[in-house]
């Protein structure tokens, strides 16, 4: 019916023939997922609908479904060319899933010998030049999760090892080292429908958890058989494969994927660079894996969240877009997000691909290919950087590294300063919408690079944080951001500190907040300060900044707990439906009114850090019993805490005193985040590892 498949042969786009799973898997070859496909994806809602088509079939309702059209691309550009591979263009997800499906029903088999030819489903046993071969092949990331998942097949043992650790390809099903960081990985999606087909196969066999029907081996044996057959034979595909010459497999899969699961911008620019630097190149699939593998494993395996690798993969995604449209604003300023892959392949087009990759020299190519990726890492660097707060503790090899290292040995002082405007700007990273980063990243960049003067690199952080700082506390700090694209430059003779003080003022919706708006705003003076500054992305950073304004530098600088935002008075005394508990607000004073309260209790002057412990056994005690807690603690380690509770600087909290400490406040908050151009900039200390915050 389909010799012409078996044999490889190029269907025309008209003319799909329908087949079952296990003639779709019937050639000699591989199904391979390419390197330009995303990882498998498919949810348990995706296999519960495959599982209820099955169902359909199993209770006769149907003879048969079909689940949708599959294309494929002959492999004839590898060594294994005899075999007939072919890559998966479109129906990884579908074929994926049934290939679990079967294993699950294999696994269940008593008498595995009995059915060695069902078995070549799954593998190919009489191929010369690999005994073993799994007949699917996916993409790096879910190799090693295919891997866990055959091993529980029973076969015997000789075929079983063929299976796990292929002849040729051992390397093939072997975990990526840098998605598994100190945490323990969540599964993956391979992993969780492979458990979800499992119980559905014991279900069916009256083996599931809910089952009550007992079958006995042999009608567990039969239901298995049946189970198999509907599997791999009733359920059909619209199969055909595209001829490479007339048509980009590339191009094909981006065109059906605007209308299924969509590709990110990260996984289009990766896929882009892959299919034009293999570009009629001999044995295609070996060289891309092999450029996967030299510039792309660890650079999509490590992102830094939180201090530490992210170890999801939904993580690792978010991370790597968010980096990649960062790099789209370098290298255009007027990128947008959805555009992002636009603008890169645009910037690729015009720098790499202008002359035919595949016409040069092998080591021109190779020169050529090392700077296309060197150019899709070049800031990789310094993100995970900013998300470390430190240039510290980066784990994997990236020549920044190396500039990072010769910087710190050429100036120790220095490079503990840059490090120290990272944990800033760590902190400050909630504060910074997206088209600001790129600016802060190539700030830092350029610094350890030394294409910037030192001490005006160091002076445009210093402004930009006074800039972000002010207009957060207002509640304006995303109005005018904008302004921060295409603003860096590395040119010679060009002033960066000018440019940027230029841009501001050039820019009426993003000026500078004067010191009597700043000032005003902190004492409650200026109109919107009724809603203070709790809840702003700002607040834990100018809260924390402002208690280490009293921190000596031989001081231990972190207490080793995690640190909250507290309130003095509690925010519990207003209810969750705006009414103030009037005899809760009684026990802090007579001068306590309902005007007073609303108009402080989120001001920053009410604020507080605090170790999580102190905080919640502090709770929403009053100022009487508050002040007992912290002098039995003997104090916080947080001064401006020690201030209110245990210092008597500002009296027992009375709406006279927290305007005091407002004014307190803004006197130094006026200097430490001045205008441009002050001489009183402070050099506060900073901590290499900066604090984790908890809410309150």
């Amino acid at each position: 019916m389909i010799k012409e498949f078996e044999k490889g042969y190029k269907y025309p786009s008209g003319h799909p023939r329908i087949i079952g799973f296990k003639r779709l898997l019937s050639s000699k070859g591989r199904l391979i997922v390419p390197v330009y496909q995303r990882d498998f994806v498919w949810s348990k809602k995706n296999a519960e609908a495959l599982t209820s088509d099955l169902d359909t079939v199993l209770s006769g309702d149907y003879k048969s479904r079909f689940l949708g059209t599959i294309v494929l691309s002959p492999d004839k550009t590898g060594d294994t060319e005899d075999l007939d591979d072919f890559h998966i263009i479109d129906g990884q997800q579908r074929i994926t899933c049934l290939f679990l499906l079967v294993i699950a029903i294999f696994k269940r088999r008593e008498t595995p010998n009995k059915y060695l030819e069902d078995e070549e489903i799954i593998r190919k046993s009489d191929s010369m030049i690999d005994p073993g071969m799994i007949k699917l092949q996916p993409r790096r990331g879910d190799r090693g999760a295919l891997n866990k998942c055959l091993k529980g097949l029973n076969l015997d043992d000789e075929t079983a090892r063929a299976i796990v650790l292929p002849g040729v390809g051992t390397d093939y099903y072997q975990p990526n080292p840098y998605s598994q960081g100190e945490v323990t990985e969540e599964k993956s999606q391979i992993e969780k429908i492979s458990e979800y087909f499992d119980e559905y196969v014991a279900e069916k066999i009256g083996l599931g958890a809910d089952s009550n029907d007992s079958l006995s081996k042999e009608d567990q044996e039969n239901q298995l058989e049946y189970l198999y057959r509907a599997v791999s034979e009733r359920l059909l595909f619209s199969a055909f494969t595209i001829d490479n010459d007339a048509l980009d497999p590339h191009e094909v899969f981006e065109r059906l994927n605007f209308s299924g699961v969509d590709l990110t911008q990260y996984d289009l620019v990766r896929n882009h660079l892959l299919m034009n630097v293999s570009r009629n190149v001999p044995n295609r699939t070996d060289y891309l894996d092999k450029i996967y593998d030299r510039y792309l494993d660890e650079f999509e395996g490590y992102w830094v969240v939180n201090k530490k690798a992210a170890t999801s993969e939904g993580s690792k995604s978010k991370l790597r877009g968010k980096y990649t449209f960062a790099l789209a604003q370098i290298r255009d300023s007027k990128a947008s997000k959805s555009g992002t892959f636009n603008v890169l392949r645009d910037h690729y087009q015009d720098y790499f691909f202008n002359q035919v990759i595949h016409d040069l020299k092998v080591s021109e190519r190779e020169e050529k290919v090392n700077e296309i990726f060197a150019d899709l890492r070049e800031f990789h660097f310094t993100f995970n950087a900013l998300a470390r707060g430190t240039y510290n503790g980066h784990e994997i090899e990236d020549p920044k590294l190396e500039m990072w290292k010769e910087f710190k040995k050429a100036d120790k002082k220095r490079a503990e300063e840059v490090n120290k405007w990272l944990s800033r700007y760590k902190l400050l990273s909630k504060a910074v919408d997206d088209s600001t980063l790129p600016y802060i990243i190539q700030v830092f960049d350029s610094l350890i690079q030394e294409r910037t003067d030192y001490d005006e690199g160091i002076l445009c952080l210093q402004t930009l944080e006074s800039f972000l700082v002010r207009r957060n506390v207002l509640g304006e700090g995303r109005k005018g951001l904008d302004l921060f694209r295409g603003l860096w430059s590395n040119s010679p003779g060009v002033s960066n500190y000018d440019r940027l003080i230029a841009k501001v003022k050039a820019d009426s919706d993003a000026s500078f907040i004067s010191d009597k708006d700043f000032r005003d705003f902190i004492e409650g003076k200026r109109g919107g300060s009724d809603k203070g500054v709790y809840g702003r992305p700002i607040a834990r950073y100018v809260v924390w900044h402002y208690d280490l304004l009293f921190t000596a530098e031989d001081e231990e600088p972190l207490p080793s707990e995690k640190i909250t935002m507290d309130h003095v008075i509690p925010r519990g005394i207003q209810g969750r439906e705006g009414k103030v508990d009037l005899p809760e607000l009684a026990l802090w004073g007579k001068e306590w009114d309902v005007k007073s309260y609303l108009l402080w209790k989120d001001k920053w002057a009410n604020l507080i850090p605090l170790s999580a412990k102190l905080n919640a056994k502090k709770g929403a005690k009053d100022f009487s019993a508050a002040k007992k807690l912290f002098k039995r603690d003997k104090k916080t380690k947080f001064i401006t805490a020690n201030q209110v509770f245990t210092d008597n600087k500002y009296g027992e909290w009375a709406p006279d005193d927290v305007l005091q400490r407002a004014k307190d406040i803004a006197d130094k908050a006026i200097i430490r985040w001045p205008l441009p151009r002050s001489v009183n900039v402070l050099d506060i200390g900073m901590y290499e590892n900066p604090p984790e915050w908890e809410s309150d």
